[in-house]
């Protein structure tokens, strides 16, 4: 029809994803159609990725035009995790670092980044350290990207966490690799239905 405007099933996806994350995460503007310029949110940041300096990241970050960044920290890697790890790699592992950075960098330019919270699901202090940063101002915990079943009982911990502090969790599902047991998660959901749970893959 003459003068109606289509908009893509993935377009329509990806925009709407962007905005309810937004609005999950309480970032102004976000959730909204009606300003005069769409905020554009990054909600998947690394600190020191593959050796990018903060300086580096934050001149990206500029160039790409995003209004907020949202720092995804990843585990400590001071000691052995008996078998859970971040990531497969190896390097990987070494090259993103962990809550007490992303803070910092948060803190630096508060205009531009704000950071999750994040901790191996079933250590001794996996709760306390998350209920510090959720404390510090942490509006999400993630990215929740560990080699346990995402119904384990380490994991509904942190579910139960992100429930009773109204945040959401991001997960990255990876068959075989992460958060096992995909095909189990709308248990999960149906479990924690208070809690806004963002994926990617």
């Amino acid at each position: 029809m003459k003068g109606s405007h289509f908009v893509s099933r993935r377009t329509f996806i990806v925009n709407s994803g962007l905005l309810l994350a937004g609005a999950a995460l309480k970032i102004p503007g976000a959730g909204t159609s009606n300003t005069g310029k769409e905020p554009i949110i990054d909600v998947h940041v690394h600190t020191d990725y593959h050796g990018r300096t903060n300086s580096e990241l934050v001149a990206h970050q500029k160039k790409l035009g995003a209004t907020t960044s949202i720092l995804l920290p990843a585990w400590r890697p001071d000691r052995d995790l008996k078998g859970i790890q971040f990531y497969i790699s190896g390097r990987e592992r070494w090259e993103t670092t962990g809550n007490e950075a992303c803070f910092q960098l948060a803190r630096e330019y508060s205009d531009m980044f704000i950071f999750a919270a994040n901790e191996v699901p079933g250590l001794p202090e996996t709760i306390s350290t998350l209920e510090h940063y959720l404390e510090k101002g942490a509006p999400m915990i993630g990215e929740l990207k560990f080699a346990i079943a995402c119904d384990a009982p380490a994991m509904q911990e942190i579910y139960q966490l992100a429930r009773s502090h109204k945040v959401p969790v991001l997960m990255h599902w990876q068959h075989g690799s992460y958060n096992y047991g995909f095909e189990r998660f709308p248990k999960m959901l149906e479990k924690y239905p208070a809690v806004n749970f963002i994926g990617h893959a």
